[in-house]
């Protein structure tokens, strides 16, 4: 229940009933993070829905004032969000979610899974899947 929390609160308030595809990533990767983002764009292609519901895993660097930025670089559609906080909140969220990973001290480097959470418009979680199956996670949204 907790870890659909911050979804819940966006489905209720934005989504429109649509369902929505959460991915967990951060600005400064240069290597499965733009491809994981680019993925799930191409597998939705046109359509706006599900939506797009990307949170960061680095909230020292991808800031609240940088989101919006962020977003125009990975040119987010309207009607998806990019999603950061304090780092406290945002460490809790991902953990909450389950998503394993790990921050480098001394580089501030960060290595996580690649799981994509399929949510309901309604916020309950459905489906986990493998960051590599972007494709089945828009499908799984679509049912």
């Amino acid at each position: 229940a907790e870890r659909v929390r911050i979804i819940t609160e966006t489905a209720r308030a934005v989504l429109d009933g649509r369902p929505a595809v959460v991915a967990f990533v951060f600005a400064h990767c240069a290597t499965v993070c733009p491809t994981l983002v680019n993925d799930l764009q191409a597998a939705r292609g046109a359509a706006i829905s599900p939506a797009l519901v990307l949170v960061t895993l680095d909230p020292r660097r991808d800031t609240p004032p940088r989101l919006a930025a962020i977003a125009e670089q990975w040119r987010l559609s309207p009607g998806d969000f990019l999603l950061g906080g304090d780092v406290a909140d945002v460490e809790a969220t991902v953990t909450g979610w389950g998503v394993p990973w790990t921050r480098d001290t001394l580089t501030g480097e960060i290595f996580h899974g690649t799981q994509l959470f399929v949510v309901a418009p309604s916020g309950r979680l459905e489906w986990v899947v493998s960051g590599g199956a972007a494709r089945e996670a828009v499908r799984l949204a679509g049912r």
